[in-house]
């Protein structure tokens, strides 16, 4: 559970504010300002933070920024989460690649911080157009195997049957592959023959297992090639998770084809 803490509830202080999200025990994270850089000087966001950090020593604290605010350090990044609010239905025209490569500059901020990121759910009032299925899975899993290690979606009640189921199955998905996606196992990465403009692709290890997340972010179809790091097993069969088939691995290498803006998890024994 999240919440904003952006202002006082009802003119309650601050402080019987944080009282009472004390009280609770399920909530994983605090978003305490959101898209500051929008109407805030950058240094009133960095004290804003480290005001608020001393109150809860055992969970994060964070802010919600757009495209302007990882690159520009804003507030000194002094959050504990990295989290971007930019998504594909929040221009007309938007790509897929457009959304997925601002992963990049959160990925890339010293420090090695959790990158999260806030996507379009349903919401029809507020945005360009409303996503179809494919390009739900898309930006979701795109996201995650460029190296997300959170992802919320912003939405009211469902309008369209598309994008909300994609969300159902993109949700029940990454719970299952959760400690694979998180997995602190060291390992290498397996390589592509695609550019990362077309084809996003993740290795994870966990307990001895080989993983390949991967998405195709374009919206034509396309073919792809990987091949594995040494370390890994050359030579059987590669289970498509939630797909029900395999593929053939020799000498290090297997290939699949994907639909546009599709995704296949691979898993490796």
């Amino acid at each position: 559970v999240e919440y904003e803490l952006l202002k006082p509830i009802d003119d309650v202080p601050i402080e019987k504010t944080i009282a009472l999200t004390k009280a609770f025990d399920h909530i994983v994270t605090h978003l305490v300002i959101d898209e500051p850089e929008l109407y805030k000087k950058s240094e009133w966001a960095r004290k804003w933070l480290e005001m608020i950090k001393p109150h809860y020593p055992y969970s994060p604290v964070q802010m919600n920024n757009t495209v302007l605010g990882i690159p520009s350090r804003f507030g000194g990044l002094k959050t504990d989460i990295l989290m971007l609010d930019d998504y594909l239905s929040n221009n007309e025209g938007r790509t897929v690649d457009s959304v997925v490569k601002q992963v990049d500059e959160m990925t890339a901020v010293p420090g090695g911080k959790p990158c999260w990121y806030f996507l379009s759910g349903d919401i029809i009032s507020l945005h360009y157009k409303n996503l179809s299925y494919a390009e739900q899975v898309a930006q979701s899993w795109g996201c995650i195997c460029a190296g997300c290690t959170g992802i919320s979606w912003y939405f009211a009640i469902p309008r369209t049957e598309g994008s909300y189921l994609a969300m159902v199955d993109v949700n029940r998905e990454v719970q299952a592959l959760a400690p694979v996606i998180l997995s602190e196992e060291l390992c290498a990465a397996a390589t592509a023959d695609r550019p990362k403009s077309k084809l996003r692709h993740l290795t994870r290890t966990l307990d001895g297992v080989w993983y390949v997340l991967t998405c195709n972010i374009d919206a034509n179809s396309l073919s792809a090639m990987y091949t594995l790091p040494a370390e890994a097993p050359q030579n059987g069969t590669v289970e498509v998770l939630f797909e029900n088939r395999t593929i053939p691995l020799k000498d290090g290498r297997f290939g699949d084809e994907y639909a546009g803006h599709s995704r296949h998890i691979y898993k490796i024994r």
